[in-house]
């Protein structure tokens, strides 16, 4: 996923002018690390062309037709594995001269670039304003999602959109600014991709009994746990919440760094479980205009449950103390298990103030470039990581999970779309009788940017395969409108005027 997006996400930039520069990266360790990364280049070597890559054909009006295959345009699907090099700490500190002398291995990866994140999210906006298929509306709340069940779905409904009575899929509720008006909104399919609180709209599902119980022979999915019992129900979907915090810096030993420079990740190099790193370590980057940042730390954080704007805005003031959320002593309870494991494997964390944070990522930044001095580092911003797994589990992420709308009560809340033939209780593919499907993106943390348009393509594959292939209503429907518009092909399942009757 983050090959194929690098390859987008360069053709995208050189398409719509999106300031952007490949620079390279080092990954840089003791001389024992080598072991690691001999390790690591072997699986890189072993890995398959994707199964799941899908081909570019899901489209949804002309604009977007003529777009793909130009993005796609010189991009070899094959190319699934990363252009790697293990080299000696002496071929690194040719790179980077500043590297500590205590480098004794690097992985070099040429094709590493970095991008002007808000330019890109700026382009892609402009992208949906200006189409005559999509809006986007501000200042909006989802408050939850529930399916259209077979037995309601030929009653009246209303919605801001005309959509027969005879369709099924979800119906998602929303509230815009302070208004305490609950507007609703059909739709056939629906994509949870938001972010932070995603987990909560499936966890909403299942906290209104939509979700039914676990069988036997059903695997907690992550856990390594069997469900020996039929009457257990499906468990929530965990999230967990690690602040990341980036200092800027000016000063010696750094001013001449090329390169994105990464160090091991956490325990690598002293022969850790390369499953359970806590992330990748306090790294170097550089912005367009050269400036220098390290980050991000770890900092676990445990949101009250009404997880106000107010907590979120304080959450991302960069190396600033985060107050606990002390509601009940079931909370108080996972909030000891927390610090008990951040202690345990990233016992400098908890440190509280900011003078101590950025004592902290100097110590770290020192061990791979020595010259950095302290008072060099400054504030500068922090964001929050998605977690799928508290402190010390088998690291996870990048979920991308299915559901049916109808038999959902048979279907797992973790339901990965890529490892199950179709939705577990739901119909096959693209069936009618499958009711609507909801897509959601779980514990998308880095490399997220780099995958984003990757992850678009496979979002689009599924919604194409899983939602619309063998729908009777929708080639109908997208029969009606070629009759009217006289555009499109019979294998025109997606056209505007048939995905707009079901937004």
């Amino acid at each position: 996923m983050c090959i194929r997006g690098r390859d987008l996400m360069y053709k995208y930039c050189s398409s719509y002018n999106v300031p952007h520069k490949q620079i390279g990266k080092l990954v840089v360790g003791p001389p024992n690390a080598r072991s690691y990364f001999e390790s690591m280049l072997r699986h890189v070597s072993s890995l398959e062309p994707s199964k799941h890559r899908p081909e570019l054909t899901l489209t949804s009006g002309d604009e977007a037709r003529e777009l793909e295959p130009e993005l796609s345009k010189g991009i070899e699907p094959s190319k699934h594995r990363p252009e790697l090099t293990l080299i000696s700490g002496d071929e690194a500190r040719e790179l980077e001269p500043e590297l500590s002398k205590g480098i004794g291995a690097a992985v070099f990866s040429p094709r590493t670039g970095i991008v002007s994140s808000h330019e890109y999210m700026e382009s892609l906006e402009k992208e949906i304003m200006d189409s005559e298929i999509a809006e986007i509306v501000y200042d909006t709340s989802v408050l939850k999602v529930e399916p259209i069940l077979v037995a309601s779905a030929s009653s009246n409904s209303s919605s801001k959109r005309g959509a027969s009575s005879e369709d099924q899929g979800w119906i998602v509720h929303m509230r815009t600014g302070e208004s305490n008006d609950v507007d609703t909104l059909r739709s056939k399919v629906v994509i949870n991709s938001a972010g932070l609180t995603a987990p909560a709209i499936l966890n909403g599902l299942l906290r209104d009994g939509h979700f039914g119980s676990a069988p036997k022979d059903w695997a907690r999915e992550g856990s390594g746990e069997s469900v020996d019992d039929s009457s257990r129900r499906n468990a929530p979907l965990a999230a967990y919440y690690s602040k990341g915090n980036y200092a800027s810096y000016k000063g010696q030993g750094a001013r001449h760094v090329k390169h994105l420079i990464y160090p091991t990740p956490f325990g690598m190099d002293q022969g850790g479980d390369p499953h359970k790193h806590q992330g990748l370590g306090t790294h170097l980057t550089i912005d367009l205009n050269g400036g220098i940042k390290f980050g991000p730390d770890t900092e676990w954080l445990h949101p009250p449950r009404d997880a106000s704007p107010d907590f979120w805005s304080s959450s991302l003031a960069p190396l600033t103390r985060v107050p606990y959320s002390h509601q009940d002593a079931d909370q108080e309870s996972r909030l000891d298990l927390i610090h008990q494991a951040v202690q345990q494997y990233l016992p400098d964390v908890l440190r509280e103030d900011q003078e101590s944070r950025l004592d902290l990522i100097h110590r770290a930044v020192q061990q791979y470039l020595p010259d950095v001095l302290r008072e060099g580092l400054s504030p500068d911003y922090a964001g929050i990581r998605p977690k799928l797994v508290p402190p010390g589990a088998a690291f996870k992420d990048f979920g991308v999970l299915l559901h049916h709308s109808n038999n959902l009560e048979r279907q797992r809340v973790w339901q990965e779309a890529l490892t199950l033939g179709g939705a577990q209780g739901g119909a096959e593919q693209g069936s009618v009788n499958a009711g609507g499907t909801l897509i959601t993106l779980a514990g998308i943390e880095s490399p997220g940017l780099t995958s984003s348009l990757a992850i678009a393509e496979l979002v689009g594959d599924l919604v194409g395969r899983r939602a619309w292939a063998h729908d009777d209503h929708h080639s109908k429907a997208a029969a009606k409108a070629r009759a009217r518009t006289g555009k499109g092909s019979p294998d025109d399942a997606t056209s505007s005027a048939n995905v707009d009757a079901w937004a």
